[in-house]
């Protein structure tokens, strides 16, 4: 945790005390209520520093344009071998795609024919494109509301990317937002949350969140101030 991550929550929580106070209300009510809005703040936040579109496909292109080329996952390898029904042929120990006999080295994508290596490359663009966004829908959480205890966030594909969990004790409450302990897709949002821009955005939220309890304070004490006179 950066050191003005720690500062902006230690703001939040002192504002939360206050923000009980003023509006007695129950701890819990409370917590509650500013975790969604924190939730909220952080999906804007991180969607902010997304890449903008076509920013990552212009990249890879480009990539290649100087004939560095571009990293294709293996499961993305896969997914386009099994897509186009790739095989090996004995004798010649070409890749040939399409279930014919006969079989071609290149598909028909576009108006263009592409070789499986380009297949793959089109493919590895477009998965990267898609998750430009990756690391906003990790913070879009489920919302506590009224009565929920905890909540999580899923990829597009519907793996489980974080969670928020709400603990009550007695007359105290806490909730506790988490990335990274569900899985590779949940561990690869922790990494990304942990990279400076991310952290930054981070800060930003909670800031904006204490900013916004003070406002509710002072109004508070401003009516006070009214009905005591």
């Amino acid at each position: 945790m950066s050191l003005r991550i720690s500062f902006e929550l230690d703001r939040v929580n002192n504002a939360l005390t206050e923000y009980i106070r003023a509006g007695r209300k129950l701890p819990e009510a409370a917590v509650r209520r500013q975790a969604d809005e924190f939730g909220v703040r952080l999906f804007q936040e991180l969607r902010q520093i997304a890449p903008p579109k076509g920013s990552v496909t212009a990249e890879g292109l480009a990539l290649l344009q100087s004939r560095r080329g571009v990293r294709v996952r293996e499961s993305v390898r896969a997914a386009v071998l099994a897509k186009y029904g790739a095989r090996q042929d004995i004798s010649s120990r070409q890749i040939l795609l399409g279930r014919g006999k006969r079989g071609r080295t290149t598909a028909k994508v576009g108006g263009q024919r592409l070789n499986l290596q380009a297949l793959a490359v089109r493919r590895e663009l477009s998965t990267r494109e898609s998750g430009r966004g990756f690391l906003s829908v990790s913070a879009l959480m489920d919302k506590l509301g009224s009565s929920g205890d905890r909540a999580s966030s899923e990829s597009r594909s519907g793996a489980l990317l974080g969670k928020l969990v709400l603990q009550v004790q007695g007359p105290s409450a806490e909730t506790r937002f988490t990335w990274g302990t569900l899985g590779k897709t949940s561990l690869a949002a922790a990494i990304g949350l942990s990279q400076p821009r991310a952290e930054a955005a981070i800060a930003n939220a909670l800031s904006a969140t204490a900013a916004n309890m003070r406002v509710y304070i002072q109004d508070k004490g401003r009516q006070f101030g009214r009905e005591a006179k």
